[in-house]
């Protein structure tokens, strides 16, 4: 009988032994789920910053390109409209009859196309908006 209790004892030593396992095993089992989480939420906001990073620089080249498009298609119109400037003043010049020689004519020429094209630009430069005044027209909403 005394064997019987002293093997009774024992398993229930080897229980409480295995249950003291147990909890170990399950704290290390939450501990790992909690860590799995962080590390989710961690990747999750990685994630996302790289997509928001990505959308920013897509955003950002297709911005650069657009100006760069309107950059080339505005010196093209320059182009375009330098030979008409260029006829037109040569025409006001021997209309005037004002005495050149060919070398001074071209001077003449680059004085007053300098003078049109300094008015445009200061009529161009009334008619888009100032930084100032989109900041405060946003503000006002």
């Amino acid at each position: 009988m005394e064997s019987q209790n002293q093997q009774i004892t024992q398993i229930k030593k080897e229980l409480d032994k295995q249950a003291r396992v147990d909890n170990v095993q399950e704290e290390e089992i939450r501990e790992l789920k909690e860590e799995i989480v962080r590390q989710k939420e961690r990747t999750s906001y990685a994630l996302n910053l790289s997509f928001k990073a990505m959308k920013e620089l897509e955003r950002e080249t297709k911005k650069q390109v657009g100006t760069a498009l309107m950059a080339a298609f505005g010196f093209l119109i320059a182009l375009v409209w330098r030979d008409v400037i260029t006829t037109y003043t040569t025409d006001i010049i021997r209309f005037l009859r004002i005495p050149a020689e060919s070398s001074l004519e071209v001077l003449y020429v680059a004085g007053i196309s300098t003078i049109i094209a300094v008015i445009g630009i200061v009529v161009v430069g009334i008619w888009v908006p100032k930084k100032e005044e989109i900041l405060k027209e946003v503000a006002t909403g």
